[in-house]
């Protein structure tokens, strides 16, 4: 049960980065497009994981 919701809140984290890059302007986005693309991916793929696990 702790699994799921831990994995449910990865994946909102993942999902809020992910529009916060989006909401930044060009100019400001500098060497964070590699790393905030991979945190917010990272952090959903993460929640996926723990999902399956806790499932299977």
């Amino acid at each position: 049960m702790v699994n799921i919701i831990l994995a449910i809140a990865f994946i909102i984290l993942g999902t809020v980065i992910l529009i916060y890059y989006n909401g930044l302007k060009k100019e400001e986005k500098g060497g964070l497009t590699f790393k905030l693309i991979g945190a917010g991916i990272g952090f959903i793929i993460i929640g996926l994981g723990l999902i399956i696990r806790e499932l299977l």
